[in-house]
């Protein structure tokens, strides 16, 4: 619908005194506010991780980023605890479990549930994903505690045998190296007193920035208020942006607050709750790894060590 003049004088009035009216007409083309990217979009495909840890802090004049990855060798583990896998013939992403995707790409691979046919299964393609292998790779976001195994072929194989090992009650022993991808929630905290982040729909976009720039003054910049800044790879395959907002300023707040108002998820916050899961699944990694080298049920030092 289009404005009459005399209710953009009144807009411009209003956004004059510090009351951001023409933000608020400009978010009505952003549409409905996009929810934050749900990891379970991505199936067991690896790729399709969410990598919150690797969201730049460049634009917060600081050219790191808020997460870490940290690498523990000889980590060990069973078959079952494996979650998904970065390679397949299969596509990844359309399943929620190893058992889904062989069961509707290559069901024949169930048919043998014993013990020769677990090894049937093991020895496929020289057994590499089952042999010792200095060079195994296991990787977790530590938010999450979901595991995958950075394989290189063999996915379906690998996911019968796990499945033909559960119904056997056998154990099929993995070791290798585990990726920890964390978030540093006092990295995060540091970034939040300056700052706020929501997730919107590219298309409004250029309203919004249109708008923000009226409203940020006579200098007609809106990089004074806001700034863009990557978005980490989302699963949820939507073209979307970060749009930060610096809150040091009087009109920054007013426009965060209406950001708010308005229902969209302010992004930092988001990755506080996140860390609020890190401890838990931590110990979880610990004590999957002193169950298959030592048999006991004891945290560690990886469970010490992660307090955000």
């Amino acid at each position: 619908m289009t404005k009459s003049f005399s209710q953009h004088f009144l807009d411009f009035a209003g956004d004059l005194v510090g009351i951001p009216t023409i933000v608020r007409g400009a978010m009505q083309a952003l549409g409905d506010p996009l929810p934050m990217p749900d990891d379970s979009k991505a199936g067991i495909d690896l790729r399709g991780r969410m990598q919150w840890d690797q969201l730049l802090c460049r634009d917060y004049g600081d050219n790191s980023v808020v997460g870490a990855t940290e690498v523990i060798e000889d980590w060990t583990c069973d078959i079952s605890d494996v979650f998904g896998l970065a390679a397949s013939k299969s596509d990844l992403r359309r399943f929620t479990s190893l058992e889904e995707m062989v069961r509707a790409d290559f069901p024949s691979l169930l048919n043998d549930v014993s013990l020769e046919g677990l090894q049937r299964l093991k020895e496929h393609d020289g057994g590499k994903n089952f042999n010792t292998d200095p060079m195994r790779t296991f990787m977790v976001n530590a938010w999450d505690g979901r595991i995958y195994l950075s394989n290189d072929g063999g996915s379906r194989h690998f996911a019968a045998a796990q499945y033909v090992a559960g119904q056997l009650g056998q154990q099929i022993e993995m070791t290798g190296k585990l990726e920890v991808r964390r978030l540093n929630i006092f990295k995060i905290q540091e970034v939040k007193k300056r700052y706020r982040a929501f997730r919107i729909s590219e298309s409004g976009f250029s309203e919004l920035e249109d708008a923000v720039r009226v409203f940020g003054g006579a200098s007609g910049s809106a990089r004074d208020i806001s700034q863009v800044i990557r978005f980490p790879e989302s699963p949820d395959e939507r073209y979307s942006v970060i749009y930060t907002i610096d809150i040091s300023t009087s009109r920054g707040q007013k426009i965060a607050a209406v950001m708010n108002e308005a229902g969209h998820i302010e992004l930092l916050g988001h990755l506080e709750s996140l860390c609020s899961n890190q401890h838990k699944w931590i110990r979880h990694l610990e004590l999957i790894n002193n169950r298959n080298t030592y048999g006991v049920e004891d945290p560690g030092f990886l469970a010490n060590r992660y307090h955000g």
